[in-house]
């Protein structure tokens, strides 16, 4: 539940180039993307767009 709360603020650091040269927040990200129950609400609720990406 944690790293689904947080996504959304990293997401959002990693598409405006704030947090681009954090090596692990981008592991991360890839990794909570693949997980099936992101990909389920994706299919659920429709993609989502983060300013700046």
């Amino acid at each position: 539940m944690a790293d689904i709360q947080m996504s959304f603020p990293l997401f959002a650091l990693l598409a405006q180039g704030g947090i681009a040269n954090l090596d692990h927040i981008g592991a991360w990200k890839a990794r909570v993307e693949r997980r099936p129950a992101r990909q389920r609400a994706i299919q659920q609720g429709g993609p989502f767009a983060i300013p700046g990406e």
